[in-house]
């Protein structure tokens, strides 16, 4: 009987080998495989619109840019701290994205350079892109290089687990995000 039982689970493990995988390894669901893809997809963008940003900056608008807009064509704007780019001469930009009242809140603009002396908002909230790497470099021990260094480990150990699974010959090697391919000639745990 025990014979039978263990021909039957080899010929049905044989016939289907990537549910053997699943059976016996930690593959990764098709949902992580597709919100990896997803994230890929995602990096992707952000890098681009990255490019087109001259710097990332937070401040206060000193001026409601409501009115100044109108009258002087730009609003006047402290930085306090940077994201990406010299910000040490920012001090007009031009913005017609926001409709915010003068001192109230901290904004973060991302800035696209006109000429010397005028830069325009590029128009994109600050939580649709992740300056996590760039701000490491800036800040090092900032809480928001430190939440970045953290969703990087994570994004890690799930591209480990993917690239495990190719070599265990669960998966295509083509089914790996590109994002991963850099931990490809990592040691893997296993």
């Amino acid at each position: 009987m025990m014979f039978r039982w263990a021909v039957l689970i080899v010929s049905v493990l044989s016939v289907n080998p990537a549910n053997a995988c699943v059976i016996y390894h930690d593959a990764p669901s098709q949902g992580d495989l597709r919100a990896l893809i997803k994230l890929d997809e995602k990096l992707a963008k952000e890098t681009k619109l990255k490019s087109q940003i001259d710097a990332s900056v937070w401040g206060v608008f000193l001026e409601n840019p409501s009115d100044t807009l109108a009258q002087k064509g730009y609003s006047p704007f402290k930085v306090g701290g940077r994201s990406k780019g010299d910000a040490a001469d920012i001090i007009r930009v031009v913005t017609r994205q926001r409709n915010v009242k003068l001192g109230t809140e901290i904004y973060q603009l991302n800035l696209r350079k006109i000429d010397e002396q005028r830069w325009t908002d590029v128009g994109v909230p600050q939580h649709e892109l992740n300056w996590g790497p760039e701000v490491c470099v800036i800040s090092p021990d900032s809480s928001r290089c430190q939440l970045h260094k953290l969703k990087q480990k994570e994004i890690k150990n799930a591209c480990h687990i993917a690239i495990l699974e190719t070599y265990l010959g669960c998966l295509s090697f083509n089914a790996i995000p590109k994002m991963c391919l850099q931990y490809r000639n990592e040691p893997l745990k296993r």
